[in-house]
């Protein structure tokens, strides 16, 4: 209140707004805009002084249409203005030509950043600026700059040791000098792998160690046992056992393993594996021509182990395969010729592969060339 003025102090009259300046006082004024003899209004941040920002040649500035400041490419003649004088409020400001208005540029390349193709900064393949694809590098490819304090500075530096003279320097050995390469082969700069404590395979690995230099092959396979027995056929606590497939029986009618026997068995005599049952058969014939000694058995031969036949006069003799068959021991032109006063034959002993035999389905047959009579025994089996 001290720097205002009191009209008329004495009688109390009206207080006029005033500001001292060196002993001075100046009137303070609030202004109001508006046409002639129009109020407008006092001038306040709601209702402030119109303007018409104007370039020096007398152009408006201002879009009074859109409420908008026209943005307008810079000229010499334009940009070249002096400080005014009395307000004090404009700034000089320097001559731009038309090719250093990088704004105007600017804009130009934001424009391009529309709704239709969204930043066409050209992250996509295809686009003008910035190239996409899958490691190719170019002018256009864009470049990362790692913190020099950023971990990956250091991986990258030992991989850049992987190189033509001692590749794979990566050192996955402490303090090694590159991993060696080999069949097996341990050194210190063999890479080593651990296995998590979980791993089944460790129980394994702890098993094999146990087969060691004093007791090999120390892996129980017989539950309970120390060791393993090394032997040649002696059985007992430690002897390994192999058990068979049940689904791999032996052949029917057997107990052997491959071919092997010990001693004659004469119960059985085999064909391979197939165990057959010999079979005797008397010869008792006197017919001139066909005679038969054992009947056909359906798909089987008759096979001839042993045999032992004699006559008391003279004859001539031959085997078939059936009657009026196929030779099968001597022929029709060469017999076997049996003569004697008193007794004449001949016996063949024991074949396991067998004299002869007839066909399958065919009986075995005698063809003497006289009524004379023969007599003996065979041993044969069918097959």
């Amino acid at each position: 209140m001290a720097d205002n003025v009191i009209a008329n102090a004495g009688s109390g009259g009206s207080t006029f707004a005033a500001d001292e300046i060196l002993s001075v006082l100046y009137p303070r004024t609030k202004l109001i805009h508006g046409a002639d003899g129009v109020n407008a209004g006092d001038v306040s941040t709601a209702n402030p002084l119109p303007s018409s920002p104007r370039t020096p040649n007398g152009d408006s500035v201002c879009d009074d249409a859109n409420d908008a400041v026209k943005i307008v490419q810079a000229t010499a003649s334009l940009l070249n203005c002096t400080e005014a004088s009395a307000a004090g409020i404009l700034t000089t400001l320097q001559t731009i030509s038309a090719a250093e208005v990088l704004v105007v540029a600017s804009l130009s390349v934001l424009d391009d950043w529309d709704e239709t193709d969204r930043c066409k900064v050209n992250l996509i393949v295809g686009q003008a600026g910035i190239s996409a694809g899958a490691g190719a590098v170019g002018v256009t490819t864009p470049r990362v700059t790692l913190a020099s304090d950023d971990p990956a500075v250091a991986s990258l530096a030992a991989m850049d040791d992987w190189d033509e003279a001692d590749r794979a320097k990566v050192n996955l050995v402490v303090g090694q000098a590159g991993i060696t390469a080999g069949a097996g082969a341990v050194a210190a700069n063999t890479p080593r792998a651990t296995l998590a404590s979980d791993d089944p395979a460790v129980v394994s690995l702890a098993i094999v160690d146990d087969w060691d230099e004093t007791d090999r092959c120390k892996v129980n396979v017989i539950a309970g046992q120390v060791g393993v027995a090394g032997n040649t056929g002696t059985v007992g606590a430690t002897t390994q056992r192999v058990t068979l497939a049940t689904d791999v029986g032996l052949p029917a009618g057997t107990a052997l393993m491959g071919k092997v026997s010990a001693g004659h068995d004469t119960t059985n005599i085999y064909d391979g594996v197939t165990a057959l049952v010999p079979k005797f058969a008397k010869i008792s014939a006197a017919a001139s021509g066909d005679n038969t000694l054992v009947g056909l058995v359906a798909s089987k031969k008759i096979r001839v182990l042993a045999i032992a036949m004699f006559t008391t006069g003279t004859v001539n003799a031959y085997f078939t395969s059936g009657a009026g068959g196929t030779a099968i021991f001597a022929d029709s032109t060469n017999k076997i010729q049996l003569s004697g006063s008193t007794i004449a034959g001949f016996v063949l002993p024991f074949n396991p592969a067998g004299w002869f035999e007839s066909a399958a389905g065919v009986l075995l047959n005698l063809v003497l060339s006289g009524a004379v009579g023969v007599a003996g025994g065979l041993l044969y089996v069918e097959v």
